[in-house]
């Protein structure tokens, strides 16, 4: 993932970089510098921006549900 993705994802789900750290869960601080290109971006928000994308619950949310599935 690139700042570039990162900045078209932010806008295409119309949120501010404050809201966008909350839902990646990283820090505003930690999104600024990945946007802004000063801090490399790591896998983990990369997934994040996926997940989100797709509507995916927090897997602490989905436990209970996949406990059902063993």
């Amino acid at each position: 993932m690139t700042p570039s993705d990162l900045l078209h994802f932010r806008r295409r789900y119309k949120l501010s970089k404050a809201a966008t750290a909350t839902a990646l869960g990283c820090s505003s601080r930690a999104y600024y510098n990945y946007e802004a290109g000063i801090s490399k971006i790591p896998g983990s928000i990369d997934l994040a921006s996926s997940a989100v994308a797709l509507g995916l619950k927090p897997y602490s949310e989905l436990k209970e549900l996949l406990k059902d599935k063993k």
